[in-house]
């Protein structure tokens, strides 16, 4: 992972808090951003609680709360 992804995180985060996008959100919600469908999925799954880069020590971004279903910490 990158500086990249981490802020692509916190763009999410930012766009769910200002109501701009529902809670819970999908990867659907995130494709005007220009991002691959992969990669957003990837950063999703990446900094949810229990995440890869949450192991790693990074600040946890995202609750799943389903499949495919977010919220923001």
């Amino acid at each position: 992972m990158t500086i990249a992804d981490a802020s692509l995180a916190d763009q999410i985060v930012e766009l769910a808090r200002k109501g701009r996008i529902p809670t819970p959100f999908r990867v659907a919600h995130f494709k005007h951003l220009g991002f691959a469908v992969s990669h957003i999925r990837t950063v999703l799954a990446n900094y949810e609680t229990n995440g890869d880069q949450v192991r790693r020590g990074r600040q946890p971004r995202f609750v799943r709360v389903g499949r495919g279903l977010y919220k923001p910490i």
